[in-house]
């Protein structure tokens, strides 16, 4: 797949599945606090999927300028690392439960930041599954060569 349509339709693919994603966890964190509702099924589903149609179009709303930051960086440096995508995803759902709660302070104390922690480190590690691990393919690199590559033309080292 060429650099260009991998970015175009894979990454927005990626980012639609991700916000998904964290849209769902933060439903099963909801629904799962909630004593007592696991035995009306029908209900709970209806919930279930409402909390998380809602919750994703949330974070597809709040995390597009951010996301889109982040993407650009990762296609340009090829930083493929998972570690990377579990911090902008984690970082914005900090940001997400500080704008949510008028830019308050986020303290562990309360556990909605947890929530919305955890749907950002969801939402990172889908996206990553996607298409994070394929960052920066087919593009050159930014700065000449990459570190680990020698030349076509250097004898390969065999001692």
């Amino acid at each position: 797949m060429s650099a260009l349509l991998r970015i175009l339709i894979l990454d927005p693919i990626a980012f639609i599945l991700a916000c998904a994603a964290a849209g769902a966890a933060i439903a099963v964190a909801i629904l799962i606090q909630e004593p007592g509702t696991t035995s009306q099924s029908v209900a709970v589903s209806v919930v279930f999927f409402g909390v998380a149609y809602a919750t994703a179009l949330f974070a597809a709303w709040f995390a597009f300028v951010p996301a889109l930051v982040a993407i650009a960086l990762a296609e340009a440096f090829r930083w493929r690392s998972v570690f990377y995508w579990l911090a902008v995803g984690g970082g914005i759902g900090l940001a997400g439960y500080a704008a949510n709660n008028r830019m308050a302070t986020p303290t562990f104390d309360d556990e909605r930041v947890l929530y919305y922690l955890g749907a950002g480190f969801v939402g990172g590690l889908a996206y990553w599954l996607v298409a994070g691990r394929v960052a920066g393919a087919g593009i050159p690199p930014l700065f000449g060569n990459e570190p680990d590559k020698k030349p076509d033309n250097e004898p390969a080292d065999n001692s």
